[in-house]
């Protein structure tokens, strides 16, 4: 646990569950709490029971490549217990939980006191949801990157890029494939180990710890670490 700042005897290890303490902020523009995780994680919701506030207003966040992604938003925080649950469920590896000064003043600042708790479950595989990891192709060239928003009506993700945000319909989950999947005759995007470089082709075969994929007649190898099933992904279930 990490926070902006602390009280005399409310350090930030105190917004933890459990017991009569808790964390307290001194008065900012903005304060936040950031509470990281060993690992990613499906998150579904988070619970918070804000003992102190004064004009704020609060916001939800995760980080994805060294961006922190806003994923719920309230303008006006009130005492007592609230159930944060962000419209779609997200992968990530951390949560900010973020109070900014809401009232009128120019310059103004705000504190607060809470504790928190964080819900989520194991990562599901095979499908997308936002923070999943995918491949897509932007400017000609395929890059790693992560699903900052999804679109279930449209059936599009959007995701970060270089340029900023990018909608698409073709992402691929960067996660690796059961062997037995990757047959010959199989689409796929692999990365070659000639060029460096992701590039899609058909399944030649096995050969030890790499595959022989053929794309427009020319075969080359990629090491089944990076070879990935090159498919529409379904978004997971709510």
């Amino acid at each position: 646990l990490q926070a902006s700042s602390k009280r005399e005897r409310h350090p930030a290890h105190h917004a933890r569950p459990g017991g009569k303490s808790f964390w307290c902020s001194q008065k900012e523009p903005v304060n936040y709490l950031t509470i990281d995780f060993p690992r990613k994680y499906k998150i579904t919701s988070v619970s918070v029971n804000v003992i102190e506030t004064y004009q704020g207003k609060i916001h939800l966040l995760t980080q994805m490549l060294d961006k922190w992604i806003n994923v719920y938003k309230l303008d006006k925080l009130k005492k007592g217990f609230l159930n944060i649950v962000p419209s779609e469920p997200f992968i990530g590896k951390n949560v900010k939980i973020q109070v900014m000064y809401s009232g009128r003043k120019t310059g103004g600042t705000t504190s607060v006191c809470l504790k928190a708790e964080v819900y989520g479950c194991e990562i599901p595989q095979g499908c997308l949801l936002t923070g999943s990891a995918v491949i897509v192709k932007a400017n000609g060239r395929y890059l790693k990157t992560r699903v900052k928003k999804v679109y279930r009506s449209s059936n599009q993700v959007r995701v970060i890029s270089p340029k900023g945000m990018l909608n698409t319909r073709d992402a691929v989950l960067d996660e690796t494939p059961d062997p037995a999947k990757l047959t010959p005759n199989t689409l796929v995007l692999g990365k070659n180990i000639g060029s460096g470089s992701f590039q899609k082709g058909i399944i030649e075969r096995k050969d030890g710890t790499k595959y022989l994929i053929k794309t427009k007649g020319v075969i080359w190898a990629s090491d089944l670490k990076d070879v990935r099933l090159d498919k529409s992904p379904e978004f997971c279930l709510l």
